[in-house]
């Protein structure tokens, strides 16, 4: 079984390894299969910042979606805190996405008719049945940190667009995950507000601690980043 919520993982064991993962798509019809991803492999420790970069179509959201446990390769494997993701049933999977990984999506994905506070809540509801008041204290906390402390009791209807990411990014730290994945998070944005993210995206890495993996087009926000990876031809190669 996976570590309890919050106990430290051992610093022999890399946070994420991904170990020669292949993954091909079956278009409808018969058509050929589609290979996407091609002996892929990566090692991050625990608390490292990296990008990976490449052009549309090249396989990044794919590995993403294999990171985050939201898909299955064909071959090869995913672990993370040394746990093979593949030998996880359904329940437990589930458990260890909503305990120890956090998403962060180009488009924002916050509930219309909540408030900011209460769509940084939402991760925490789905695991419990009432949200106690040390977990609303740290969602508080967070929104004054990113500058939205004025803007929580708010609609996200009412926020631009990069104030609506910046909830989102709490929403995704909120239950202080081992690792946070971040696809494309500033592709829906203006210049400033790319910058503010990808600052505020640096600044929860080293604050929290979290190990932070980041799909990306920006080369601006790679740079900002530990480690840039490449996807070419199915693999990853670092810069």
């Amino acid at each position: 079984m996976f570590p309890a919520y919050g106990a430290p993982m051992s610093a022999s064991v890399p946070l994420l390894e991904i170990r020669r993962v292949t993954k091909a798509y079956r278009p409808p019809g018969g058509a050929p299969p589609i290979s996407v991803l091609r002996d892929a492999s990566l090692t991050v420790t625990a608390g490292e910042a990296i990008a990976i970069v490449g052009p549309s179509g090249s396989g990044k959201s794919t590995l993403l979606n294999l990171i985050g446990a939201l898909d299955q390769p064909d071959e090869g494997a995913v672990l993370i805190d040394g746990v093979a993701l593949s030998t996880l049933d359904e329940a437990a999977l589930a458990r260890f996405r909503r305990e120890r990984i956090g998403f962060v999506f180009q488009s924002h994905h916050l509930l219309p008719h909540c408030s900011v506070l209460e769509n940084v809540l939402v991760p925490v509801l789905a695991g419990k049945s009432a949200t106690d008041d040390a977990v609303e204290e740290r969602a508080r906390h967070l929104l004054q940190r990113v500058g939205l402390g004025d803007r929580m009791h708010q609609l996200p209807g009412r926020l631009s667009g990069g104030e609506r990411q910046r909830a989102a990014v709490v929403r995704a730290v909120i239950q202080k995950p081992a690792l946070l994945l971040a696809d494309e998070p500033t592709g829906a944005l203006d210049r400033a507000s790319a910058t503010e993210i990808g600052r505020l995206l640096t600044d929860l890495n080293g604050l929290e601690q979290v190990t932070l993996v980041v799909v990306t087009h920006s080369r601006e926000l790679a740079e900002q980043l530990g480690r840039v990876h490449e996807m070419r031809d199915g693999r990853l190669v670092q810069l």
